[in-house]
């Protein structure tokens, strides 16, 4: 496991038990983004402020810049290897739009021609198709077929959180501000609003077994769930001392397990989000931003949280 923190990247080789910092050759140390080569994964990718990309080859035991072509005064806020070309890397830049190098970093080219609003909030590569991939910025969702070559528009407003269903990933969801959830059947081309309107939603959750559960959370009123695909939603709150939902993950090898990050710390349900119980034993910060269910053992969960590092709990 890799941490980005604002002191620089963090190594666990026991699965979050004690770790390493790995800041060898890392001229900037503040940390907003990484990504893993998947084929060769002792590859990997560091965003920073200024903006910053660097690159380790060695699973981070050194670091070495790779900024060729990135503008000035930006920060790297998210990164994205393609499915189809592990040398293909995406960048979300603030207020500077998507950034593209087809040669491992080693150079980089604007990616944002037609994106006609550079504040993308959230990034997401088609798991299955190389080359596809959605950016949710404030004035709507963008999609790109070539790459980030062009991108086209597809409305929406304001966009907090994008998923992909992995069994079908023409089907999209999107959590927006003003609009409530939105649904594409069609990769992006058409939109339909799935309810919640007027409700903020800031993240979306697939069931990874079945695709037409989903789960959205919402900043104030909780969780609500569907199992319709969207068509009807049922607010699931029961046991939730903190309605701001900020992180959603279903247990990929149970589907009934569900939890939910909040400014409370961690809640679990273990059935199917029909009732919830804190799970915050060992949390010393509870403003969680992120969660992750270990997909081989899914009794391990991590938390990451606002200033207060990362946590893992296992059972």
């Amino acid at each position: 496991m890799y941490a980005g923190t604002n002191g620089g990247v963090l190594k666990s080789d026991d699965r979050g038990a004690s770790w390493e910092v790995k800041n060898t050759r890392l001229t900037n140390t503040f940390a907003f983004a990484l990504a893993i080569d998947r084929t060769t994964p002792t590859t990997l990718y560091a965003g920073m402020n200024s903006p910053d990309i660097f690159k380790t080859i060695d699973a981070g035991d050194s670091w070495s810049p790779r900024n060729s072509g990135l503008p000035a005064f930006f920060n790297v806020l998210a990164l994205g290897i393609d499915a189809g070309s592990p040398a293909t890397v995406y960048a979300r830049l603030s207020g500077g739009g998507v950034f593209k190098s087809t040669d491992g970093g080693d150079s980089w080219n604007a990616a944002s021609n037609g994106l006609s609003n550079p504040i993308v909030k959230t990034l997401e590569t088609d798991p299955v198709r190389g080359g596809t991939l959605y950016a949710g910025t404030t004035q709507g969702v963008f999609k790109s077929v070539d790459g980030g070559a062009s991108w086209s528009a597809a409305g929406l407003g304001d966009v907090n959180g994008l998923a992909i269903d992995p069994a079908a990933p023409d089907t999209v969801y999107a959590a927006t501000t003003f609009t409530g959830v939105q649904k594409s059947t069609d990769g992006g081309a058409t939109w339909v609003g799935l309810g919640l309107a007027n409700t903020p939603t800031q993240t979306v959750a697939i069931d990874p077994v079945n695709a037409g559960t989903v789960y959205v959370g919402t900043q104030g009123t909780g969780v609500f769930k569907s199992t319709s695909g969207g068509s009807t939603w049922t607010e699931v709150n029961v046991g939730l001392a903190n309605t701001s939902i900020q992180a959603l993950a279903v247990d990929p090898l149970n589907a009934s397990v569900v939890y939910a990050g909040t400014g409370a710390g961690v809640f679990r349900s273990v059935d199917g989000a029909a009732t919830w119980q804190a799970y915050n034993e060992g949390l010393n910060n509870t403003a969680i931003r992120a969660l992750l269910v270990d997909p081989v053992t899914s009794s391990t969960v991590y938390a990451a949280t606002f200033g207060g590092g990362v946590f893992v709990f296992r059972q």
